[in-house]
């Protein structure tokens, strides 16, 4: 939990960064809490909420204490009482299993048993998400920008349940790679990993960047329809569409360009025509 670091000027333990939040919003904190799936060896494992005070084993708390004020000399033993433990329930055997099994259960409820995915694709999506949202630099401005550059909220939920709903179904990678013969084997490899993550990246309906450039490569796509090889289609996209892409999302890369310029030519992945928000309703048109 604690790390010291000299060279950093912010805190570089769990326990360090949770307080450097606390700096930041007091006034909205109400607990600081530290959740894992592995027990704490000094609180008791049959409690599943519980504050560090809860300690019975003298002198871990203290030593806790100790410790986080040897790295933030801000911190008092009233700060102190406010850092908790949550240990949650994710499966230490095999946690990658249960959070599929969690993702299959949350989508039933909330959609309903019938619901066509890939439940690993989402996973990818949320996995890729909750580490770039970790990584992001901590906004001081307010509560709210905060919640927006760190946190999970909602209507984040709601997009990708919505794409769950407009069934993004993509053909498998195997069902592909058969097709693929004439690809160089390294480019092929490459194909592959950036397909791994766009199927994972397309189920966010609110990514407007990506959303342009599928635009951009449907269109070309329209326009190869006499090519006979996918080596010729993709290459014919990628030149079609790189430039006025980058201008879109930077650093975008050829491979990454064929990936999505797959996606597009096989998955199903039609979405139902909505109307916008201040538009006369359809049956009051003429």
């Amino acid at each position: 939990m604690f790390k010291l670091d000299s060279k950093q000027r912010s805190p570089a333990s769990y326990m360090g960064k949770l307080f450097d939040n606390y700096l930041r919003f007091r006034d909205y904190t109400a607990s600081l809490n530290f959740v894992s799936n592995i027990p704490c060896n000094f609180l008791d494992p049959n409690v599943s909420d519980q504050p560090f005070s809860a300690c019975k084993r003298s002198p871990y708390f203290e030593q806790f204490k100790t410790q986080l004020k040897a790295e933030c000399p801000e911190v008092t033993d009233d700060i102190c009482n406010l850092f908790r433990f949550i240990l949650s329930d994710l499966s230490l055997g095999d946690p990658d299993a249960h959070t599929l099994g969690k993702i299959v259960e949350f989508v039933a409820e909330e959609i309903g048993h019938d619901a066509q995915f890939a439940p690993r694709g989402l996973f990818r999506l949320f996995s890729n998400e909750f580490t770039r949202r970790s990584e992001a630099d901590t906004p001081n401005e307010s509560l709210a920008a905060l919640i927006k550059a760190k946190a999970v909220t909602r209507h984040d939920v709601n997009v990708w349940l919505d794409a769950v709903r407009h069934k993004r179904s993509p053909p498998k990678w195997e069902d592909i790679a058969g097709q693929l013969t004439d690809l160089p084997p390294f480019e092929f490899t490459n194909v592959f990993k950036e397909w791994n993550r766009y199927t994972a990246e397309v189920m966010d309906t609110g990514n407007q960047a990506v959303l342009k450039v599928r635009d951009l490569i449907r269109a070309a796509l329209e326009c190869c329809q006499q090519l006979t090889s996918w080596s010729e289609i993709l290459t014919f996209c990628v030149n079609a569409v790189a430039e006025q892409a980058r201008t879109i999302i930077p650093n975008l890369t050829d491979d990454k360009l064929k990936a999505m310029t797959l996606y597009e030519a096989l998955a199903d992945d039609t979405e139902p025509k909505i109307q916008t928000a201040d538009a006369q309703p359809q049956d009051k048109k003429k």
